[in-house]
Parts: structure tokens; sequence; C-alpha cells
């Protein structure tokens, strides 16, 4: 959840989200692209029936090769609706130019490499790009260990340009992906999570959900997912701190 402009308030950012969000589901389906809702949207459609009460954006995942045609196809109905695709950091955005707080962020599930040495390499450098990119960081959050790994990268991150360090975020993300992957992983989420490993396709199957006055697209894993990142409690309201700092779940 990011800081509100000063013109913006979370029923007027909720109204052009859902607006989003109902606009992605109508070209998901006419174009036949595979689509979820996660994160915060997925939590409050289980939990709330829509947004949770404090949230400001809205998230929904793809995996690559869906991700990939929705990159293609959308921007012309997003323009006619005022709408546009927003791709410049590791997270691409649906957005509105009047009113930049009011965002859909779309995470990707790409794929693992099977062998044990090129997924690590994969991997550690998706983190690397990670930390290369921060900005205005809060150092007292992380321990002595974290602030000199921060201070590090956050260095190095500082001899490229964002697009040069967007370019090799996405090279790595694919890196691998031609071989016959066993494993699927998501590759632009926050650090903490992109390590994690699943089968192919067990994020493939989706179900409809409401969604506020709309039915939209949910994994068919959702209590995985929402303990994954939230825990097994994920139903008792939490404003801050809500992601779990290690799943309680078996993710194998």
């Amino acid at each position: 959840m990011g800081k509100l402009s000063k013109h913006a308030n979370l029923e007027e950012l909720h109204k052009i989200d859902l607006a989003m969000l109902k606009l992605i589901d109508e070209i998901c389906e006419k174009e036949q692209i595979s689509y979820f809702m996660q994160a915060g949207t997925l939590l409050g459609a289980v939990r709330d029936g829509g947004f949770i009460p404090w949230d400001d954006d809205a998230d929904i995942m793809m995996y690559r090769e869906e991700f990939d045609r929705f990159e293609q196809c959308a921007p012309p109905y997003l323009k006619q609706a005022g709408f546009y695709l927003n791709y410049t950091d590791r997270v691409p955005k649906i957005c509105l130019k009047e009113e930049p707080d009011a965002r859909v962020d779309i995470f990707i599930i790409d794929y693992l490499p099977d062998h044990p040495l090129k997924k690590k390499y994969k991997l550690f450098m998706l983190k690397l790009l990670q930390g290369m990119a921060k900005s205005d960081v809060d150092l007292s959050a992380y321990s002595l260990k974290g602030r000199l790994l921060v201070g590090v990268t956050g260095t190095l991150g500082k001899l490229f340009s964002e697009k040069k360090l967007l370019e090799f975020y996405k090279k790595m993300s694919v890196y691998g992906s031609s071989e016959a992957s066993r494993k699927c992983f998501w590759s632009n989420d926050l650090y903490r999570f992109i390590h994690y490993e699943f089968d192919r396709d067990y994020w493939r199957e989706t179900e409809r959900m409401p969604f506020e006055d709309a039915m939209l697209s949910a994994p068919k894993n959702w209590d995985m997912y929402l303990k994954i990142n939230y825990g097994d409690s994920y139903l008792m309201p939490a404003k801050e701190n809500y992601y779990v700092s290690v799943p309680q779940v078996n993710l194998k």
C-alpha cells in the first residue's frame, strides 16, 4: 500500500481499481487469456467479498505466456477506457494517468531450470537485481547483515539506469524457460517469495469468485496461496505486518 496523493481517497481509488479489474477480466475473457486475483485482492475476495478496507491497489497474476499475449493485445482496449500499461519496473501495472495512485499490479509466473546450478543462478540474479533496484530504503528495518547487503546491492544498482536494470530482470526471469521445466515460481513477486517453487501447472486451474459487484478469476488453490502469504490465520484481519515471515505450509 502506497502513500495516497493529496487529491485521492480510498473510496475513489477502489472505484477506479474495480473498473480496471472489470476491464482486465473482459479483455482476458474475449482474448482467452488466463489470469487470477492474488495478494491483497485475493485475500479481500475471500475474507471481505471485495477490497480490503485499507488497501489502495489491486493485484493479479498470470503465467508468462499469458502475460505476453495480454501485453500485445490489451493496449487498445485500455486506451479506449483511459487506462494504460506501465512496464517501467519489475511489476507491470495498469494505470490511470489522472490518478497515479490507482493501479492494478501484474505478477508473473515463470519457469525454473531443472538443472540445480542454473536454478540457483537464476534465483540469485533475480534477488540481486531486486536489491540493485531499491532506492530510498529504510535501513532501520534491517539487521546489520541486511544493511550491509542492501548497501552493497544499492551501490551496484547506481551503476546502471532503471531501464537497463529492468532489461536485466526481464532477461533473467525467462532464463532457462526454453527447457522442459518441471517447476514454476513467482518471478517478479516480493524478494521473500520468489524462491518458492511449485509444479509447473499448479496455478493453471481457476474458478470464478465474487469481488464487490463483479465475478473475477481466482486460483483453484486459493487457500494454499493465502496460507503461503499470510499464514493459517489469514481470515483474521491485520492492517500491518500481515505477511508471514516463514510459510507454515508444505510447498512441495
